[in-house]
């Protein structure tokens, strides 16, 4: 009997559970990733041990792995957070969509008085296609605060794919085995690049 959060449970009877009822199970990926902290608990976890396929056989691999991640240096990482955007590059784009906007009045002003020729109205749809363009641009690349956007790096959708994955495990397990997916979902902690089950 293992405890998590202070609570005893039967690890062994659990696991047994899951992997004799694991092909009705609709998120397999989830029962996979709750098997892994079942078998290992009170360890860190790396989750690159799941999604690389490696499996956690021995605890001289489990050594391996975590001195591997712990000496790797998030700058030399190649998913270190990038920019969307610079600061020039909005300010300019900002400058650009003001300038379509004055010119649009221009054309709304030379058409209500009844001016527009057929190349000033085929400008004018040109511009409204840019003024799109430039606030598309703009919403993508920066926050409602103005600040510039991040995109989004391979170690943050993995801990949001995993996440989602234990979650509908979870939910599907409180209905067959409610008192196990109570336990589990109050000891498992997934946070960045581990997946821990205490």
């Amino acid at each position: 009997m293992e405890k998590i959060n202070d609570k005893k449970i039967d690890v062994q009877g659990c696991i047994e559970k899951l992997v004799e009822n694991y092909h009705s199970f609709k998120s397999k990926t989830g029962i996979d990733l709750i098997l892994l902290a079942l078998s290992n608990p009170g360890k860190k976890i790396p989750l690159k041990s799941y999604y690389s396929k490696e499996v956690l056989t021995s605890e001289s691999m489990q050594n391996e792995i975590v001195s591997n991640l712990s000496n790797y240096s998030i700058n030399q990482s190649p998913d270190c957070p990038i920019e969307m955007s610079d600061y020039q590059t909005v300010k300019e784009v900002r400058a650009r969509a003001n300038y379509l906007i004055e010119m649009i009045a221009d054309f709304e002003n030379q058409k209500a008085n009844g001016d527009l020729s057929e190349k000033a109205l085929y400008r004018e749809n040109e511009a409204r296609v840019e003024l799109q363009g430039c606030q598309k641009y703009l919403d993508e690349v920066t926050t409602i605060h103005n600040k510039i956007r991040y995109f989004t790096h391979s170690e943050s959708k993995m801990e949001k794919a995993a996440k989602e994955a234990v979650r509908r495990a979870i939910d599907e397990l409180k209905g067959r085995y409610p008192n196990e997916a109570a336990l589990i979902e109050s000891g498992i902690t997934i946070r960045g690049m581990w997946m821990e089950l205490r």
